[in-house]
Parts: structure tokens; C-alpha cells; sequence
């Protein structure tokens, strides 16, 4: 699956950073989609369910669908990148059985296995472009590059790091500044 979807992809130019961080992004998101078979489907379904099992999600039906919606991708990101016991993740264990069909897609896989959780404030625009952030544990300045980002978001989840120094989330795609 990521193979073929490699292959259709449009070349980027080398002196694009934006159209390099997007492609990245989205080798990520088919990769992450196809470690998937690696991951329990009821330990999924379980945590989400243990989230919204306190009713609140059900007092608020305009909102229902989005809160599940969430529960679920977080629930699936963190079955993607927590260790089972043996110490490895679906991604490690996707790794280990995918053969990445070119450079770019072999620097996605090695982000999402380098992949850390991260507590971000958003703290302004860039004048490069994007949004400028800080991790609030590790001081890291980072540079936000994604043209669906909602004004005014304050923080993400997760990112991953892609050498030379961008990094992703599931908001978008990031550039270490530093």
C-alpha cells in the first residue's frame, strides 16, 4: 500500500523545505495507516471507551461525534507508539516487515520509530511561514509547517523527528528552529 502510493507521488523539489515537510507528512500518515495490522483493534475500542465513559460525551450532542472521534485517534496513536511488553511498537514491528520503496518514505518510517510525545504551546506565526512552538518540558523551539492548522490551536499531542531537522505531528509537519 505504501509502496504504491509512493510511486504515484509527484516529485518535489530539493529546495522546497514546506513541500518536502508535506510529502513526509503524508508517507507518515500511510505508514502509520498500514502498521495498523499491528495494533489490537479491542485494545483500541478499550481505551477509547475507558475515555468517554463517564457520560459527559453523551450530555453534549453537538459535540458527541468529534469527542469520539478524538478518543479514537488518540487511543490509536498511542496502541501505534506504546512498547508492548517485548519493548517494541506496531511501528517497530511494521518496520521490521516493510521495505521502504525510496529514501523519503525510508526517513518516515525512521521518524515515526524515533516518534516522542510532546506537550507544545503555540507560541506566534513565523514570518518563514507556519506557526512557532515550544515544548514546555524540553525548552525545544520548533516551527510549525501546516497549511490546515486552526488559528489559535494550543498544543498537539505527539511529533516525530525527521532529520535534518523537521519534525511532524498529527497536526502537521514541524522544523526544529535552534
Amino acid at each position: 500500500m505504501a509502496r504504491a502510493a509512493a510511486n504515484r507521488r509527484p516529485p518535489v523539489s530539493p529546495w522546497s523545505l514546506e513541500d518536502h515537510a508535506e510529502l513526509l507528512r503524508g508517507l507518515m500518515g500511510t505508514l502509520s495507516l498500514a502498521a495498523m495490522q499491528f495494533v489490537s483493534q479491542a485494545k483500541v475500542d478499550e481505551t477509547a471507551r475507558h475515555w468517554l465513559a463517564d457520560g459527559r460525551v453523551a450530555q453534549d450532542e453537538d459535540r458527541a461525534a468529534s469527542a469520539i472521534a478524538d478518543a479514537l485517534a488518540l487511543a490509536v496513536d498511542i496502541a501505534l507508539f506504546t512498547p508492548s511488553a517485548a519493548g517494541t511498537t506496531a511501528i517497530d514491528r511494521f518496520a521490521r516487515q516493510h521495505r521502504p520503496a525510496d529514501a523519503d518514505e525510508r526517513a518516515a518510517l525512521a521518524a515515526l520509530q524515533r516518534a516522542t510525545f510532546r506537550i507544545l504551546r503555540v507560541e506566534a506565526s513565523d514570518p518563514q511561514g507556519g506557526q512557532r512552538l515550544l515544548d514546555l518540558a524540553t525548552g525545544d523551539r520548533l516551527r510549525l509547517l501546516d497549511p490546515d492548522f486552526p488559528a489559535g490551536c494550543e498544543g498537539l499531542p505527539g511529533c516525530c523527528g525527521v532529520p535534518p531537522s523537521i519534525a511532524t505531528s498529527c497536526a502537521g509537519v514541524m522544523i526544529r528552529s535552534g
